[in-house]
């Protein structure tokens, strides 16, 4: 089925943000977000209303073991001693070499 011959109100799986907000500009829909895609993702005809009363939502900072880039763990060892990575302490550690 064509995205255009869909019923109005129908799920479709989006390909990526660019897709979604193109069919919320194009009154095909609606969404919901983090704040983080009104600032990443202007998009022409498409209006951002923060949500009061909503839940936090949650971030998690994932990588690939070993990591690919030496700087990872950088970047998690302060996320870790702010508490931001509460329950995951035994994942923070250097993988071995192999």
């Amino acid at each position: 089925m064509r995205r255009q011959d869909r019923p109005r109100g129908a799920r479709w799986p989006e390909q990526d943000t660019g897709d979604w907000l193109a069919d919320i500009a194009a009154d095909q829909g609606f969404g919901i977000t983090t704040t983080a895609t009104a600032d990443v993702y202007p998009y022409p005809g498409v209006a951002y209303l923060s949500l009061t009363g909503a839940p936090p939502v949650s971030v998690h900072l994932a990588w690939s073991s070993p990591p690919g880039h030496p700087a990872v763990l950088d970047l998690a060892t302060p996320i870790r001693g702010s508490g931001g990575t509460e329950g995951c302490r035994d994942r923070l550690k250097q993988p071995e070499a192999r």
